[in-house]
């Protein structure tokens, strides 16, 4: 699936500054496009609203993004992982029509259950019953945008998705700002809403020109949710535990509540969400230069497999493929473990940019934040490494450690009076460890893996005698006399 990093990377192989410039930009927008509308919406809010409407109205817009965030990302993230399984093996295949029919099946899909799910949990709250039903509309549309980012990579016309996020985050900003002074908090939902809609529109409109056909919806994805259901669980697995830190902290004596049910902590969702923005110029490099140079050798790999080359020449493709995840590793660990220092010294700036209000209790947060940002990142990059081989069990550890580590660690800080943030630093440092160990364990057996997982066929001889009749029978066909044995009956597809 490195799909659109190889046309990236031609860019910043141009040969001009401005190129590679272009590359990294557009790369860091197709990884992270709704958190950067998201983010840069919030800050400009912050910044441009008067005292009346930056206190309880946009402390209520904030908390309902995070959850809408929290459980979208929940509820797609659980089975993108199989979704994205089957976009892969179809452009395997070479059956790209196959692609419009499963984008719309499965934002079918994902439109029921978010309705759904948003419908009952926004009801309990205290809300307006018109507040309600736009959070629940604003639930639905990210969760379908985060459906169509899954199919992006495959498409050829990365210009127009780029003009389409960056308008989009100008219509969300334009339209927030100006229906706010009308509808308070239904003017920020209602001017949100219609951006993200703007935004899934020019997706699917992408999508549908680059993969049209005239075939029906299908939801061939579903056997996919049964074949490969442990990605359906370390999808979960994965999703749960980057928010199970915010689900205990909300829990916890240091929340605020806001319309009835909505309990967030204020300086520990800046902090973090903050910091995850740290992450999104690894994201571009990891899109342009680690996946596509290291697909390159993944596919040679195979390649010498399927060419039977000599024994030795394969495992020194599969030697080249160890080192290329070595030096992968330790570039990404300079550019983030910069990024991070930088971040780290300059936090008060930072928090004060985004609203951070009391920045002597957010800063100290953002500082751990970003320390288990550069562990989460890298902890990231080595699960996609074993989707590749996929090593499944390895994955599915990895995530249910993160899961398990980040909450209990994130309850003994908050019940010890720690730094909110140090349980997700350390579970997220701890993840990284145990994932990487466990890839180098599972890449030592790769050629063991590669050829052991292979399906077994019997070879026919070249003068095999093809008796017709024992093959209907082995096709079901029984009790059948030589005049109509073979009539309707296909030889050559049995």
């Amino acid at each position: 699936m490195a799909g659109i990093g190889f046309r990236f990377r031609e860019l910043a192989d141009s040969g001009s500054y401005m190129g590679a410039i272009k590359s990294y930009v557009f790369s860091s927008i197709f990884a992270a496009g709704p958190w950067i509308l998201t983010m840069a919406t919030i800050s400009t809010l912050n910044a441009l609203a008067p005292p009346e409407i930056s206190g309880d109205t946009l402390l209520a817009f904030r908390a309902l993004l995070s959850y809408i965030f929290a459980f979208s990302l929940i509820l797609t993230g659980t089975f993108q992982l199989a979704i994205v399984r089957y976009i892969a093996d179809k452009i395997f295949d070479k059956d790209q029509e196959e692609l419009l029919s499963l984008f719309i099946g499965s934002s079918f899909f994902f439109a029921l259950i978010s309705i759904a799910a948003g419908g009952i949990f926004f009801s309990y709250g205290t809300a307006e019953p018109d507040v309600k039903l736009l959070a629940t509309m604003l639930f639905c549309v990210i969760c379908l945008t985060w459906n169509g980012m899954a199919f992006l990579t495959a498409i050829k016309d990365y210009k127009f998705i780029i003009f389409v996020f960056t308008s989009g985050t100008i219509a969300s900003i334009s339209l927030c700002a100006y229906l706010k002074n009308y509808y308070g908090l239904k003017g920020y939902l209602i001017g949100f809403f219609l951006g993200q809609l703007y935004v899934f529109s020019g997706i699917t409109a992408e999508i549908t020109r680059e993969f049209f056909t005239r075939k029906g919806v299908t939801y061939y994805f579903f056997d996919y949710f049964r074949s490969y259901s442990v990605l359906v669980f370390s999808g979960l697995a994965y999703n749960l535990g980057i928010w199970i830190d915010k689900f205990v902290i909300w829990n916890s004596s240091h929340h605020q509540v806001y319309l009835g049910n909505l309990k967030i902590c204020g300086v520990y969702d800046l902090a973090v969400f903050v910091s995850y923005l740290s992450i999104i110029p690894s994201l571009g490099y990891f899109f342009v230069r680690v996946e596509t140079d290291f697909y390159d050798l993944y596919r040679a790999y195979f390649a010498s497999i399927a060419s039977k080359e000599c024994f030795s020449k394969i495992e020194e493709r599969k030697n080249d493929i160890v080192k290329a995840v070595d030096e992968s590793i330790m570039s990404l660990v300079k550019i983030q473990g910069t990024i991070t220092l930088l971040c780290y010294l300059n936090a008060d700036i930072i928090i004060k940019r985004f609203g951070g209000g009391n920045e002597l209790l957010c800063a100290p947060i953002y500082k751990m934040a970003i320390i288990g940002v550069f562990f989460h990142v890298l902890f990231m990059f080595i699960t996609i490494f074993m989707m590749y081989f996929e090593f499944y069990r390895a994955l599915l550890s990895a995530n249910l450690i993160f899961l398990i580590l980040n909450g209990t660690l994130t309850y003994i800080a908050v019940i010890n009076g720690y730094n909110l943030a140090s349980g997700y630093a350390a579970a997220s440092a701890a993840s990284f460890v145990f994932s990487f160990l466990a890839f180098k364990y599972c890449i030592k057996d790769l050629l063991f893996y590669t050829f052991v997982n292979q399906p077994i066929t019997p070879a026919l001889e070249e003068k095999a005698i093809f008796d017709s009749f024992k093959a209907l029978e082995a096709a079901g066909v029984r009790n059948a006399c030589k005049d109509d044995a073979l009539k309707g009956v296909n030889i050559d597809d049995i």
